[in-house]
């Protein structure tokens, strides 16, 4: 075990090869420089191999890799091996961790991982990879966490990823696959999140995705999905975050979305939208963010919206139109003096003047503008303020 020797620097000896009995090999942030050398395959007994953040390791992953048949971990995360990727790491059955994320591996994915059915965790996401994924990777019967983002794979999302029943985390964004969202996902009831982002995905979003229960995040943002939100998605009743923006959804916003009682984070932005944001949504006391903005047909006023920051840190965005603008002033309106939006217009009782609340306090207007504007009591606002008392709240027009 070497990890964190910043200090040990040259080469990785050849001789290591000699060590036959070393089940374990930690390099981890040392300052090694040089290439894998292919003794590393004599190394019969070795169930560990980390080199994460050896900046100076370059060169192939050694073909006698595929030797060491006893190998569980293999870690090179953010290393700068480079070179195709190995076709030999599907002989390596025994491996239960294969990380080589942020390496400079090319190439395609070889078929041959298929293999690796006790593997559980792989990671390759930010290399150069091209191609397709392979179908026999709906072979890891054991995987639980999948990560290929920021690669340069194209072609469709393979249905055999279905077969996937202990995946916990999907995360395949910013690359060029499209195609739909396979239905065969839906049987990926274990699922607690998954990122399809950024990638050229088309066609409607799989009502049948309501299955999820386990769901905790679900990102297909940055697509050209089309057609309705799924109603289905609102029995997803743990799911904390849930990003639809920048697709082509039309439709209204179902009210069976504001269901989700943990959802804390929740972006519906650039899609084709329209209606009205459901009221209920006011009453979602777990939301932190909402954002609604750039869709021209939604109307998102609501009176309740003004409220919405009381429950806590909420951004919902500005929507295109309030469903009833503001009148002119009204007959009989002191000259000068502003008057309130139709939602929070209190009644006026027998006597009083037209256009004057009887809910407004004494207004007195002086000189210079006040630092702070209180929110109930004998309250001065500045001069030429358009000001609206309702339930307490001001809202204030600059």
């Amino acid at each position: 075990n070497m990890k964190w020797g910043y200090g040990i620097t040259g080469t990785v000896p050849t001789t290591m090869g000699n060590m036959i009995s070393l089940q374990s090999l930690l390099l981890d942030y040392t300052s090694l420089s040089g290439t894998i050398p292919t003794e590393i395959g004599q190394l019969s007994k070795l169930t560990i191999l980390s080199m994460t953040v050896c900046r100076l390791i370059t060169g192939v992953i050694p073909t006698e890799m595929g030797n060491l048949d006893k190998l569980k971990s293999l870690i090179l995360t953010q290393s700068h091996v480079s070179g195709p990727f190995p076709n030999e790491l599907g002989g390596m059955t025994a491996l239960t961790y294969l990380l080589l994320e942020s390496t400079d591996l090319t190439g395609t994915i070889p078929s041959s991982l298929g293999s690796l059915t006790n593997l559980v965790s792989f990671l390759c996401a930010n290399l150069g990879l091209t191609g397709t994924i392979p179908t026999t990777m709906g072979l890891m019967s054991s995987l639980k966490n999948l990560n290929m983002f920021s690669n340069k794979l194209i072609g469709d999302f393979p249905t055999s990823l279905g077969s996937l029943s202990a995946l916990l985390y999907l995360t395949i964004y910013s690359t060029s696959i499209g195609g739909t969202i396979p239905t065969q996902y839906c049987a990926l009831t274990s699922l607690i999140a998954i990122n399809m982002q950024g990638n050229s995905l088309t066609g409607t979003f799989p009502s049948c995705f309501g299955s999820m229960l386990n769901m905790d995040s679900m990102n297909v943002a940055s697509n050209s999905l089309t057609g309705p939100l799924p109603t289905s998605l609102g029995t997803l009743t743990k799911m904390r975050s849930l990003y639809l923006s920048s697709n082509s959804f039309t439709g209204s916003i179902p009210t069976e979305l504001t269901l989700n009682i943990k959802l804390m984070w929740f972006s519906i932005s650039s899609n084709s939208l329209t209606g009205v944001v459901p009221m209920e949504l006011c009453s979602m006391t777990s939301l932190y963010n909402v954002a609604i903005s750039n869709n021209p047909g939604i109307v998102c006023y609501h009176s309740c919206m003004n409220d919405i920051r009381i429950f806590g840190s909420y951004n919902v965005d500005e929507c295109s139109a309030s469903p009833t603008p503001a009148p002119t002033n009204p007959t009989g309106a002191p000259s000068g003096q502003p008057t309130c939006v139709p939602s929070c217009q209190p009644s006026i009782p027998t006597g009083q003047p037209t256009g004057q609340p009887s809910s407004v306090p004494t207004i007195t207007r002086p000189t210079s503008s006040p630092s702070v504007v209180p929110t109930s009591g004998p309250t001065t606002i500045p001069t030429g303020v358009p000001y609206c008392k309702s339930h307490s709240h001001w809202l204030l027009f600059y």
